[in-house]
């Protein structure tokens, strides 16, 4: 998925939700050792998946993506408790994420 893709799925994730234009975009590039899990708690944010790899797992509120074991379709938009997992066990993986988090605003 392309970074301009993901920021309209963004875009119109967030305008659905009611949180509007009040939101924070964050490209993460996560480095995971060898079959390390790396776990965002987000239950009001979106974790969008921008590079399609063959060596990960992402389970999530939202739904699942493993390249190499699904047999219809994957989910690059997750959401909720969301687990990012290495399948490599002797390499590392370089991830690239849309994270996208409403703004709370105090009154």
């Amino acid at each position: 998925m392309t970074e301009g893709m993901a920021i309209e799925i963004a875009k119109h994730q967030m305008r659905d939700t009611g949180v509007g234009c009040e939101y924070l975009l964050r490209f993460r590039h996560l480095i995971l050792k060898p079959a390390e899990t790396r776990v965002f708690e987000s239950p009001s944010e979106l974790i969008i998946l921008l590079s399609p790899l063959g060596n990960i797992r992402v389970l999530s509120n939202a739904g699942f993506y493993e390249i190499t074991n699904t047999p219809n379709e994957v989910q690059y938009v997750h959401s909720g408790h969301v687990q990012i997992i290495n399948l490599e066990f002797k390499l590392f993986t370089h991830v690239k994420i849309l994270q996208v988090i409403p703004r709370t605003i105090n009154t």
